[in-house]
C-alpha cells in the first residue's frame, strides 16, 4: 500500500486556515471600499477645501441617521431571520419577507426624507443647500441596507460586502475624477453625485438578491407570507431603536461639533477620524463576514463553533488592528500631511485618535455579536446612556482643550460602552453553557 504524503498542515488547524482563506476574500473587498472611501473624502478636501467637506459630512450624517429611522429596524430583523431561513433552506419565504420588509419601509424612508429637506429649509440649516439634496438619498440606503443584510443573512457576504460597504465609494471616485476635470463638479452637487452611486449600488444589491433567490430549489410563489405588516413592524421596533440609537451614536459628533464650532472645524476633524479609523480595516471584514456567520450559528443553538469562530475573528481584529495602529502611529505626521496644509498640522490629533481605535478594536466582538444574540433590547439601554455621554464628552472636550479634548471624550465613552457590552456577552455565552473563560482561552 503506498504511503500517503505527510500532512503539511495539522487536521485541527484546517477549520481555522480554511476560514482565514474566506477573510482574506472579504479583506480585499472591504479595504478596496475602504480605501475608496477614504480617497473620496480626501478628495473633497483637497480640491473644496475643510468647510465644503465639513459640510458634506454633515449632511450625510443627517442622511444616515434618516436612513435608519426610514429602515424600521428591517435590516436587521432581515439578517436574523434570513438565516433562520437559510438554516431551513426555505427561499420563497426568504423572498416573501425582503418583499414585504421593502413595501413597509418605503413610506416611511419617503416620510423621513421629506422631512429632512423641508425642516432643514424651514430652519435655515440646510448646510449650504447639502442637506435638501441628499435627502432623496434616504430612501436609497434605506433599501440598500434591507437588501444587502438580506444577502448577509443568506450567506452571500462578498456580495453584501460589496453592495453594502463598497460600491458606492468606488463609483463616486470614478465618476469624481473625470467630472472633475472636465470642469463639470462643484462642491454643491455632490450629494447629487452620492445619490446616484447609491441609486446603481440598489440596483445591483437587488439583482444580487434576486438572482441568489431565483437559483433555489424552493419557489418563491409557493410560500406564503408568514407575518403580516403589522407584526412585521411590531418584529423590528426594538431593532429600529437601536439602529436609530447607533447612527445617531456614531455621527454625534459631528453633529455636535457643528452646533459648536462650525463646518471648518468639521471639516478638519472628519479626516481625523477617516484616517484613524482605517485602522478598522480587520473590524469591518469581521462586521460582513462574522455576523451572518454568528446569525447562522446561533439559530442552530450551535455553542462550539460559535466560540470558535468568534474566537477566531477576535484574535484577527486585535491583531490587524494592532499592527496597522503601530504603522499609522509612527507615520502619523506624514499621513496628515495627505490631506494638505490644513490638515497637516493635527497629527498629534491623529496618533491619539488612532489609540482610541484600538480600545475599540480589542472590544469590538461583542458589540457585532449583540445584535444576533437576542441583546437587542440591552443594547438599546447601552445606546440610551451612550447618546447623552458621547455628546456631553464632545462638548465639553472642544470647550476644554480642542481636538484633543474632543478625542479623548469619545475614548472615555468608547470604554465605557464597550466594557458594558462585553459583560452582556459573557452573560448570554453563560446561557448556551459557555464559560467567559473558554472563550479567551479555546478551550472547554
Amino acid at each position: 500500500m503506498p504511503m500517503m504524503p505527510p500532512r503539511l498542515i495539522p487536521v485541527r488547524l484546517m477549520p481555522a486556515l480554511y476560514e482565514l482563506v474566506g477573510v482574506s476574500r472579504l479583506l480585499v473587498l472591504r479595504g478596496g471600499g475602504i480605501a475608496a472611501t477614504f480617497l473620496m473624502n480626501l478628495l473633497i478636501v483637497r480640491r473644496f477645501g475643510a468647510e465644503a467637506n465639513g459640510l458634506f459630512q454633515v449632511a450625510l450624517s443627517y442622511v444616515m441617521i434618516g436612513a435608519a429611522v426610514g429602515r424600521l429596524g428591517q435590516e436587521q430583523l432581515a439578517l436574523r431571520d434570513i438565516a433562520e431561513m437559510k438554516v431551513e433552506g426555505d427561499a420563497g419565504r426568504a423572498r416573501a419577507t425582503i418583499d414585504r420588509s421593502l413595501a413597509v419601509t418605503l413610506p416611511a424612508a419617503l416620510a423621513v426624507a421629506l422631512s429632512v429637506a423641508v425642516a432643514a429649509d424651514i430652519w435655515g440649516a440646510d448646510g449650504g443647500g447639502m442637506i435638501p439634496a441628499f435627502a432623496p438619498t434616504i430612501v436609497l440606503l434605506a433599501w440598500l441596507w434591507i437588501v444587502t443584510e438580506a444577502l448577509r443573512g443568506w450567506q452571500l457576504v462578498p456580495a453584501a460586502v460589496f453592495w453594502q460597504g463598497s460600491f458606492i465609494p468606488i463609483a463616486f471616485v470614478a465618476l469624481f475624477v473625470p467630472l472633475d476635470a472636465m470642469g463639470m463638479l462643484r462642491a454643491g452637487e455632490l450629494p447629487w453625485l452620492y445619490a446616484g452611486c447609491s441609486l446603481i449600488g440598489l440596483a445591483g444589491a437587488g439583482w444580487a438578491w434576486r438572482r441568489a433567490i431565483g437559483a433555489s430549489h424552493r419557489p418563491a410563489a409557493a410560500v406564503p407570507w408568514r407575518h403580516g405588516v403589522r407584526d412585521t413592524v411590531r418584529r423590528g421596533a426594538m431593532f429600529w431603536i437601536l439602529a436609530i440609537l447607533t447612527n445617531v451614536a456614531g455621527w454625534l459628533d459631528l453633529l455636535v461639533l457643528y452646533a459648536f464650532a462650525d463646518a471648518a472645524v468639521v471639516g478638519i476633524f472628519q479626516p481625523i477620524v477617516r484616517t484613524g479609523g482605517l485602522i478598522a480595516v480587520a473590524i469591518n471584514i469581521a462586521t460582513a463576514g462574522l455576523i451572518a456567520r454568528l446569525a447562522l450559528l446561533y439559530a442552530a443553538r450551535d455553542g462550539a463553533a460559535f466560540v470558535r469562530i468568534a474566537r477566531l475573528y477576535w484574535i484577527v481584529i486585535a491583531a490587524g488592528s494592532l499592527a496597522a495602529g503601530v504603522v499609522f502611529i509612527a507615520m502619523a505626521p506624514w499621513i496628515a500631511a495627505l490631506w494638505g496644509p490644513v490638515i497637516a498640522p493635527y497629527h498629534r490629533e491623529l496618533t491619539l485618535y488612532v489609540l482610541v481605535q484600538l480600545v475599540q478594536a480589542i472590544f469590538i466582538i461583542a458589540p457585532l455579536a449583540a445584535p444576533v444574540m437576542g441583546l437587542e433590547r440591552a443594547m438599546v439601554v447601552v445606546q440610551i446612556a451612550n447618546v447623552p455621554l458621547k455628546a456631553a464628552a464632545v462638548a465639553f472636550g472642544y470647550a476644554q482643550a480642542g481636538l484633543v479634548g474632543v478625542i479623548a471624550g469619545l475614548g472615555l465613552c468608547t470604554l465605557v460602552s464597550v466594557s458594558w457590552t462585553v459583560v452582556l456577552f459573557f452573560r448570554q455565552l453563560a446561557t448556551m453553557g459557555i464559560r467567559w473563560q473558554s472563550f479567551l482561552t479555546g478551550r472547554p
